[in-house]
């Protein structure tokens, strides 16, 4: 019998200070797009990821050998975001505060059979299951009119009210395969060479 199997774990933390995000007006090449809806903020994100792998294999007799492969992969990623900026099609200063939370896993097993069948015939087979997820079980995004506090920075002041200024979002994929293979090989010529 033989195996190998191992386990991995990561939390990180992650501050995102002075990001920028913007749209970009067209210009006559690339190089001179003019940015529009400039908004500046900070974003923080905690991201878990742990996972591991087992194999087995054993041999059954001198002519069959059996073997297992499984691997799992689960992400999740927690982020809070807030921006502020000028808002150019209703000339209006902004504040967008966006809350996220999103998992992901990922499986894969396989069982293998590898049989000699005399001298000359040998075949394999595999089963295999594999599958996908991906997980948003509520995204909220929140946007206000914004303010000068007079010392140069933009506050929230009262809800925008406009079309999609209040949004919550929910989201799930979910996607599983199988395959089957089966092989067969004739080995031609003489045996010793």
């Amino acid at each position: 019998v033989g195996y190998i199997g191992s386990f991995s774990y990561s939390y990180t933390q992650e501050t995102r200070r002075n990001e920028s995000r913007a749209s970009a007006f067209p210009g006559p090449t690339p190089a001179q797009a003019s940015p529009v809806n400039v908004y500046t903020g900070e974003t923080g994100r905690e991201s878990v990821l742990w996972g591991g792998l087992l194999n087995l294999s054993t041999r059954l007799g001198a002519s069959t050998k059996l073997s297992l492969n499984n691997s799992l992969t689960r992400t999740a990623d927690n982020e809070a975001t807030r921006l502020t900026g000028f808002y150019e099609q209703n000339a209006v200063n902004l504040d967008l505060t966006r809350l996220t939370f999103v998992e992901r896993n990922v499986r894969s097993n396989q069982l293998v059979g590898e049989h000699l069948l005399g001298e000359r015939h040998f075949l394999d087979w595999s089963a295999t299951a594999s599958g996908v997820k991906r997980n948003e079980p509520d995204r909220a995004d929140l946007i206000y009119v914004a303010r000068d506090d007079g010392s140069g920075n933009l506050v929230p002041d009262f809800w925008w009210g406009a079309n999609r200024s209040a949004d919550r979002t929910f989201s799930s994929i979910d996607e599983t395969g199988y395959e089957g293979a089966l092989n067969y090989r004739l080995s031609l010529g003489a045996l010793n060479a």
